[in-house]
């Protein structure tokens, strides 16, 4: 399976490595310094598990690394508009995108019925660049929660012992007590159902 991570920083790393210690054939996108080190030498997650190295193609252009079975995501929320100027050689007609980011993904209102059914997040899609590039039907939303950070060009670290706080918690509490909010768990028409609220 040929899998492409979009952003090989600290995430994207740790995961490109993951990725292909598990046998898919991995590309990075990376730039700087940190891609020159990639190509020269490889990357590196130190880890809870021990130091992982591998080897993966590693470009800072798209084109060079062509059709993937599937992109995964991982920029900052304002490297948006350049993956949806760039991602277009990545993707095959049945490719799914992952998007493994903070926040509100930019398709949160696809599918969801109602009066707010295709919504569009103009501060986090400016001209629905991404609804265009990539489109909803193909985009798969995600969260990580690991701390890691890149501690040299080509390294990672992944910290198995970072700090937590209340606030994951806190904020699904809030989520519950808001009868407005989509749950995606919830079957349509049920109890709970938060369409029956938005139209």
């Amino acid at each position: 399976m040929r899998v492409c991570v979009f952003g090989a920083g600290a995430i994207g790393g740790h995961l490109a490595v993951r990725l292909a210690r598990g046998g898919a054939e991995v590309s990075v996108l990376a730039r700087g310094p940190h891609l020159a080190a990639i190509q020269r030498d490889g990357l590196t997650v130190h880890a809870s598990d021990g130091q992982l190295h591998t080897r993966v193609r590693a470009s800072d252009d798209p084109k060079a690394l062509g059709p993937q079975d599937a992109v995964l995501v991982t920029v900052k929320a304002p490297a948006l508009p350049a993956v949806a100027a760039g991602i277009a050689p990545l993707l095959k007609p049945d490719t799914p995108v992952v998007f493994a980011m903070n926040g509100i993904p930019w398709f949160y209102f696809h599918g969801i019925g109602g009066a707010l059914e295709g919504r569009r997040l103009a501060k986090i899609d400016p001209g629905d660049a991404l609804w265009r590039a990539v489109g909803p039907e193909r985009a798969i939303d995600g969260v990580v929660y690991a701390a890691s950070a890149v501690i040299a060009p080509g390294e990672c670290r992944s910290s198995p012992r970072a700090r937590r706080t209340g606030r994951p918690r806190n904020t699904a509490r809030a989520v519950d007590r808001a009868p407005h909010q989509r749950r995606r768990h919830e079957v349509p028409g049920q109890r709970g159902d938060p369409r029956r609220h938005l139209e």
